[in-house]
């Protein structure tokens, strides 16, 4: 009998996939019937549990605000596009304005529909579920008039959480597309704990220059205070920056350490992940480590001729990319 179960309940309605090791307990709850989200990751060892992710209070809080919670997906484009409006091959694409505060179009068009389940199960050293998001099922998002079906995958295992997640091109021209994960870790991560015993660190050697959170095009060397290579305290610091400049072959680890919870998360993202957001609430009370395909803005910049990741993918091809949520434990702890 494999360690690992998948269950799955009802809550107001919607189906929760609950991925769970039999003897620690650890879990992961999906979603699908809101944007595939993987609302809560709850981590057990020694007898104590740990939330790794910012769960949400109750399903209808995650309706509401799908973005506040979990790990979103962001897909076509993550982040924002500036003033909803993008040109590419000649044609004009006019998006709904989802930030009204600033005029932008955030986030992409997946994180808060419904995905179906394509597959769930268990392996002798996992639990997982596989879903699906087909555009052609889903006339809400023909705003964006670019044919695409995506599979995503997320795999509880002994180290974390392991997603992949596969886009396809279902159209006849090219697909323009950008993805992104945008994880949210509590800080501290356990009750009593200290933000200024928390820290992050990334190997991103640039920072891109924002205009109203859009990016100019221009890079610069980041700030001693904002240099995460050499890793940074967390405390009462804002963050709500783009960065860039990943050196990688494989895989690159953005890292968050909680010293007084005795643990580090770990995201680790394909090299064709080339950027980093790094975002915390006005409150502080959370860390988003978001792994991206490309810049924020990318449709824009690269008419502009600006190089910022923006994938053009041929009708009938596919691209995939991976993210893992490792737990272990935080050295000398």
């Amino acid at each position: 009998m494999s360690a690992y179960v998948v269950e799955r309940r009802q809550d107001s309605g919607d189906a929760v996939y609950i991925l769970r090791e039999r003897i620690s307990g650890t879990r992961a709850e999906v979603i699908p019937a809101i944007g595939a989200q993987c609302a809560r990751f709850a981590w057990c060892a020694g007898g104590h549990t740990v939330d790794i992710l910012k769960a949400p209070p109750s399903l209808d809080a995650l309706r509401e605000e799908p973005v506040q919670y979990g790990i979103p997906v962001l897909f076509p484009f993550p982040n924002r596009i500036a003033h909803g409006r993008f040109a590419f091959n000649g044609r004009t694409v006019e998006l709904p304005i989802t930030e009204p505060e600033r005029g932008h179009a955030i986030h992409g068009l997946v994180l808060d529909r419904p995905w179906t389940v394509a597959d769930f199960g268990t392996e002798d050293d996992s639990a997982y579920i596989v879903c699906t998001f087909d555009w052609h099922d889903h006339p809400e998002v023909h705003v964006f008039p670019y044919p695409f079906a995506l599979e995503y995958t997320i795999r509880l295992t002994a180290d974390g959480l392991h997603t992949r997640f596969r886009a396809t091109n279902t159209g006849d021209g090219l697909l323009p597309m950008g993805f992104g994960l945008h994880p949210w870790f509590p800080v501290p991560l356990v009750t009593g704990g200290d933000p200024q015993t928390c820290r992050i660190e990334a190997p991103v050697t640039h920072m891109r220059e924002l205009d109203d959170l859009i990016p100019t095009g221009r890079l610069f060397e980041p700030e001693a205070e904002r240099d995460l290579r050499r890793g940074v305290q967390l405390g009462r610091l804002f963050f709500d920056h783009a960065f860039t400049g990943i050196e990688a072959a494989d895989y690159w680890d953005a890292v968050y350490t909680d010293t007084h919870a005795g643990l580090q998360v770990v995201v680790r993202s394909r090299a064709n992940l080339t950027d980093l957001v790094v975002y915390t609430p006005p409150d502080h009370s959370a860390v988003c480590l978001e792994p991206y395909s490309c810049a924020t803005d990318a449709f824009n910049l690269e008419a502009r001729g600006i190089a910022a990741g923006m994938v053009r993918l041929a009708p009938g091809d596919s691209w995939s990319t991976a993210v893992d949520i490792l737990v272990r434990t935080a050295a000398g702890t």
